[in-house]
């Protein structure tokens, strides 16, 4: 068998050389939700409330969209609207989180 040379690709007529770059430009960002919006507006105030200690998105069994908070105990829940922006707001009792 004879020693050839590696055969070399050749791009199709119109297309870029070979070596040139393939420029790529990603997808803009989704736009955040309503509901993370509303979180963001809202960020500071309710974790200023005594006993909250996060708060996030999340999604009820129905599928309906909720910001929920998380508090240390019960009475600090009451300290919480119970909406935001015509979002709904639920609260969980997680007690008080501890860096190990």
């Amino acid at each position: 068998m004879k020693d050839r040379e590696p055969r070399r690709f050749r791009s199709p007529q119109g297309s870029p050389p070979a070596t040139a770059a393939v420029p790529f430009d990603p997808p803009p960002s989704a736009p955040a939700s309503p509901v993370d919006d509303a979180i963001s507006r809202h960020r500071a105030r309710i974790l200023a409330i005594d006993g909250v200690t996060a708060l996030d998105h999340a999604r009820r069994e129905d599928g309906t969209d909720v910001i929920r908070v998380h508090v240390t105990s019960e009475p600090a829940a009451r300290n919480v609207p119970e909406e935001l922006d015509g979002h709904p707001v639920v609260t969980v009792v997680t007690g008080t989180y501890e860096a190990y």
